[in-house]
Parts: C-alpha cells; sequence; structure tokens
C-alpha cells in the first residue's frame, strides 16, 4: 500500500519544491560544444552550487561594503565588514538548505542503474552503461 502525508504536508513540499533548484530545467546542453557530456557537465554544475552560491553571495557582501563605504546607501553607514560576512555566511547557510535535495539527487543518480535486457543502463541518461569499466 502506499502512504498519503496529508493536504498539509504536501502543500509544504509542494511549496518547498518552488524554491529548490533543478539545473534540468535551464536545459545546458542545447548550448553546449558537441565534445562536452551533457549528463557530466549538468552532473557537476549541480554539485558546485554551493561554490557558486558563496562566490555570488561574497560579492554581493563586497558590493555593500563597498556602497557604504562610499556613503551611497546611508542605511549601509553603520555595517562592518564583520556583520557583512556573518550576513553572508547565514545567507550561505540558508542556501544550503534549498540545494540539499538537488545535491544529493544529484550525487546519487550515479547509483540510479535499471537492468535492461543482458545489462544496466543509467536511469538519467539511457545512453550510459553501469557497472562496466567506465562506470567505474
Amino acid at each position: 500500500t502506499q502512504s498519503t502525508w496529508g493536504p498539509f504536508a504536501e502543500a509544504v513540499f509542494a511549496a518547498a519544491s518552488l524554491l529548490s533548484f533543478n539545473v534540468q530545467l535551464v536545459s545546458p546542453e542545447c548550448s553546449l560544444r558537441r565534445d562536452i557530456d551533457p549528463w557530466i557537465f549538468k552532473f557537476w554544475l549541480t554539485e558546485a552550487l554551493p561554490l557558486i552560491a558563496a562566490f555570488a553571495l561574497a560579492a554581493a557582501a563586497a558590493a555593500l561594503w563597498l556602497l557604504a563605504r562610499l556613503r551611497l546607501v546611508s542605511r549601509l553607514e553603520k555595517l562592518g565588514v564583520g556583520e557583512l560576512m556573518r550576513g553572508a555566511l547565514r545567507a550561505w547557510c540558508q542556501a544550503l538548505t534549498l540545494l540539499y535535495y538537488p545535491l544529493v539527487s544529484t550525487a546519487l543518480s550515479v547509483f540510479g542503474c535499471r537492468r535492461v535486457g543482458a545489462g544496466w543502463i543509467l536511469v538519467d541518461d539511457p545512453s550510459r552503461a553501469c557497472f562496466d569499466s567506465r562506470w567505474w
């Protein structure tokens, strides 16, 4: 039998799925050179999301610090570098909660194999064989 979560939990999961990032939605394979493997590219792009978020938040903190030092935004004048970096760190930790599912899903997709005939194929990329020398 299949269990249900109930309407409240399903609504929470639906809202959380709106906030989750999925690199599959942007279809980067359409713009890649022919010698670049789209599955590998999407795998590493997804796994690099925490670093991309860290660089983006560090750049935003640096921009806010510069705006504060140039006195272009009066509300930022009292902020120090430490406060900006702590704020960026908190934002990064919150971003990690949204990135958790795509990171884990992508990391475990390597093991998502299905038996087809005499061999095994990768569910996310049926052109790849599983459990052969290239897969290991």
